[in-house]
């Protein structure tokens, strides 16, 4: 009878402890459970951004000019010999190129379209041109002004924009500021 409060005591203490170790493991495998959904969340993440939006890469074509047009109905032709175009046969911009001549990238897009699309970035003054509807092709390129400071440098262009089936996205890609280069960093 003398032992009855300590073996109270002492299976209570086992039964608390008991409990605090159950707790935790429990606790760890929420913990894992909530890991393993959140790397779903952005494997899915990742699957839609491949799947259902732009993914602008480089132009393997050869050709001979590129033609912008304004908003008013107005056309550029941009010829591939003129120093200011980078495609698969320039790879970087003339040395001639001046501040503010307009440098344009030609790019292709792989994915799918996408709405509402808006460009920031490093880059001051980048703007997604397509050709006017005059033959099938339809080029992409990018345009922004050169500026011979920025000249070889990395720099990051964002794009923001609305996918076909609504979901609104932004992706990361970097290029070299005057170079035949683009890759998509964001998501990878």
């Amino acid at each position: 009878m003398k032992d009855l409060p300590f073996v109270a005591i002492l299976l209570s203490i086992l039964t608390f402890g008991y409990t605090f170790w159950k707790d935790i493991r429990l606790e760890r495998r929420l913990k894992q459970v909530e890991d393993s959904q959140e790397k779903e969340r952005k494997a899915e993440a990742i699957r839609r951004s491949k799947a259902s939006a732009p993914y602008f890469v480089l132009s393997p074509d050869l050709f001979g000019r590129t033609v912008e047009q304004g908003e008013k109905g107005e056309a550029w032709m941009w010829r591939t010999d003129g120093g200011n175009i980078l495609y698969q046969q320039r790879h970087e911009v003339s040395e001639k190129l001046e501040a503010n001549d307009p440098v344009v990238l030609v790019i292709e897009n792989i994915g799918k379209d996408a709405r509402k699309i808006h460009l920031s970035g490093d880059i001051t003054g980048i703007a997604l041109k397509v050709e006017p509807p005059m033959d099938p092709t339809r080029r992409l390129f990018f345009k922004y002004p050169f500026v011979p400071a920025n000249r070889g440098k990395v720099e990051k262009i964002i794009i923001s924009f609305e996918t076909e089936d609504g979901y609104d996205m932004t992706h990361t890609y970097q290029t070299r500021h005057g170079f035949f280069e683009l890759a998509r960093i964001d998501p990878p």
